[in-house]
């Protein structure tokens, strides 16, 4: 069930942050830390915010919140690692030191395992300062990267417009 969650047009929206537009896709805008971007595809629009953490060295690191008309659906949350996680790890997103999320993994990135965990964790971050996501890579020690919320929401706002 949980890889069922994983959709291929989310890889595809950090696929296009990571290098670059492999697809066009149209700014919304940027609202503080918090990009936001459009394109269309067969069935309709993409709609997705994106960040990248304040620290991540040289790692192509992002989150991102995503709504895909053709599939119906909305708020789906993804963490691009920038690096492949240890096979049969979860990784955790805590918002403001308190609010604890878990994601499942799959190779460089992690998702909740429903839509309703995945709306949990977006009101958390629309109410939110800071998001922590803490993982273990296949090789390494555990890493937490921190994001921050700034603009958030009125970046969702945008994609909420742009894909009603």
């Amino acid at each position: 069930m949980a890889a069922m969650r994983k959709s291929p047009i989310v890889l595809l929206s950090t696929a296009v942050l990571l290098t670059g537009p492999a697809v066009a896709a149209d700014s919304l805008g940027t609202f503080g830390d918090w990009q936001a971007y459009a394109y269309a595809e067969k069935g309709g629009k993409v709609c997705y915010a994106a960040s990248s953490p304040k620290a991540a060295g040289k790692r192509k690191a992002f989150l991102t919140v995503t709504h895909r008309q053709s599939d119906k659906t909305r708020d789906v949350v993804q963490v691009a690692s920038g690096f492949v996680y240890k096979k049969g790890s979860a990784v955790e997103v805590v918002v403001d030191g308190f609010n604890k999320f878990p994601l499942f993994t799959d190779g460089d990135g992690a998702w909740a395992a429903t839509p309703e965990a995945d709306r949990a964790l977006v009101g958390a971050m629309l109410k939110g300062k800071t998001l922590g996501v803490s993982g273990v890579p296949a090789t390494g020690a555990a890493t937490t990267d921190s994001y921050s919320l700034n603009g958030f929401k009125p970046a969702k706002d945008a994609i909420d417009k742009a894909c009603k």
